[in-house]
């Protein structure tokens, strides 16, 4: 179960030749021109939202955008892309924005929201405010109590999110040392459910069981493994059978497991 992960990239190309430097992204990188949220709803953690403006800003923002175009690729292939094919003449400046967390949250969401706040001296921010604002060298976090793996829809993200003015490896780091512990305390009585799932097959089958079990698992992201055993279950008395035990950690209660 993934706890946090990367979001997309944001690049900001100020240029005279909007629809030129469109059609480079689209041609050359294999960009689709796209809305914000839905290219925010499509976008991966190796994904970048490219934001092309015109030339009269000092400082660019989303909603200055005269094209969005969304490349599933991470910054650097990109920036690379545009100096190997001669395209710098067509842009006057690019800008990266903040980098983007997506964290898992769970039991009392705002005192995990606050305690973020706290040990990052961040600010709540919307998501478009939040990425003008932020620079090259911030961060910002968003919440969801939805699965991370894959794609999450915008409508599953918190209200809240988090600006901090560090940059995500230093975000990161510390998230990693202390993010499942800020998740726990944030948990109803401060305690993960233990659930422990006897695997039975009368054809002796467990292997191909127990494949279809993690599947389930790493798909809902409903917990981690933390132990595996073969057991005994007495169903009926004095009469034990075999079965293979895995014990599951999950913030999720038993009835919605």
């Amino acid at each position: 179960m993934l706890l946090f992960r990367m979001g997309p990239r944001y690049l900001f190309f100020r240029t005279e030749n909007i629809d030129e430097t469109s059609n480079f992204l689209e041609v050359k990188l294999g960009g689709e021109t796209i809305d914000f949220m839905e290219g925010f709803e499509k976008a991966s953690e190796n994904s970048t939202l490219c934001f092309i403006t015109d030339t009269h800003h000092d400082k660019t923002r989303v909603e200055d955008a005269k094209k969005i175009v969304l490349i599933n690729d991470v910054a650097s292939v990109i920036l690379s892309s545009i100096i190997n094919n001669n395209a710098c003449d067509t842009l006057n400046r690019i800008d990266m924005g903040p980098s983007f967390i997506v964290m898992r949250a769970a039991g009392n969401e705002d005192e995990l929201v606050d305690k973020l706040k706290e040990i990052f001296s961040g600010e709540e921010v919307k998501l478009i405010e939040g990425i003008g604002i932020g620079e090259k060298d911030d961060t910002i976090i968003a919440f969801t109590n939805k699965a991370i793996t894959g794609s999450v829809a915008s409508s599953d993200f918190l209200n809240k999110m988090i600006l901090i003015h560090k940059p995500s490896a230093e975000v990161r780091e510390k998230l990693r040392l202390e993010g499942l512990r800020l998740i726990t305390q944030s948990l109803n009585d401060n305690h993960w459910f233990e659930l422990r799932i006897n695997i039975y097959d009368s054809e002796g089958k467990y292997q191909e069981n127990y494949e279809r079990l993690m599947y389930i698992m790493s798909k809902l992201e409903v917990g981690m493994i933390l132990g595996e055993s073969w057991t005994k279950d007495y169903a009926v008395l004095l009469y034990s059978v075999m079965t293979y035990q895995v014990r599951l950690f999950t913030f999720t209660t038993p009835q919605e497991v």
